[in-house]
């Protein structure tokens, strides 16, 4: 259990395919319900106008690679001088584009979690659906997979900057990939990252095979009927890798669940 991650599903044909194909689908941040989540947002609070000139240098290195390093400070300086990076609309367009990258990569969330009352009914059709319990050390080594951390503000420029200059901006972006409010802190969340063809007229170039071999269990929830059960079981057919299956159940006492050997 301590290395497991989980993921939440209803019964359908589309968790019933994927289920049977070993297929996650990593979707675009963009089709995300949270409208702060993996948006470039930052708080200026205790910015400088060296960060924006650090910021600003990093941009040309990154869109402008032919200029030499003299010219991307010339340009630097006209930006600071003009007063462009006081300018909430450039601001804006510029942390815009960040959002933009974002939206082209693809994700999968999970969590640590696999009794949270909320998650099986936010997730799972109001517990009438199942949980998969992935073997995290096996995921790690096919995808990039990273903790979630929640926190109440947004990060700031200067945090943002500072990343900057010590990676590139793939690891750049994981400031707000892996950062959400802690409003949603009892999710627990891990995600795997995948940079797919992210063409919304091929969302199935999104689908991409996990490991047979790192599915390790199934979790039935508490309402699931057992035509659904048989379903998720048929899906599962000729797999070579055993399959622990759980029940879960309402406990006696509190409001939580019972986690149960099937």
């Amino acid at each position: 259990m301590q290395n497991s991650l989980y993921r939440y599903r209803a019964v359908d044909s589309r968790s019933l395919e994927n289920l049977r194909n070993n297929l996650f689908y990593f979707s675009s941040p963009a089709t995300f319900n949270d409208p702060f989540d993996c948006k470039s947002l930052f708080t200026l609070e205790g910015s400088s106008d060296d960060d924006w000139r650090l910021f600003f240098n990093r941009s040309l290195e990154d869109n402008e690679p032919q200029f030499s390093k003299e010219q991307r400070l010339k340009k630097v300086e006209q930006h600071i001088q003009n007063g462009i990076h006081r300018d909430k609309k450039i601001q804006a367009e510029e942390f815009k584009k960040l959002t933009l990258a974002a939206n082209e990569l693809g994700i999968v969330c999970l969590s640590q979690n696999r009794d949270n009352i909320l998650m099986w009914s936010h997730y799972a059709n109001k517990h009438k659906g199942f949980c998969l319990e992935f073997d995290k050390s096996i995921l790690e080594t096919y995808f990039r997979c990273s903790k979630v951390h929640y926190k109440q503000k947004y990060p700031t420029f200067k945090e943002f900057v500072a990343l900057s200059c010590k990676t590139d901006i793939t690891e750049l972006r994981n400031l707000f990939l892996f950062t959400k409010s802690k409003d949603w802190e009892y999710e627990k969340e891990f995600r795997l990252i995948s940079e797919p063809d992210s063409r919304t007229d091929k969302p199935w170039k999104r689908k991409i095979e996990y490991p047979e071999e790192s599915l390790v269990g199934i979790i039935w929830g508490c309402r699931m009927t057992e035509k659904d059960k048989e379903k998720v079981r048929n899906a599962l057919t000729g797999k070579s890798t055993p399959i622990s299956y759980y029940q879960a159940k309402k406990s006696d006492r509190a409001y939580s669940l019972k986690i149960e050997k099937a």
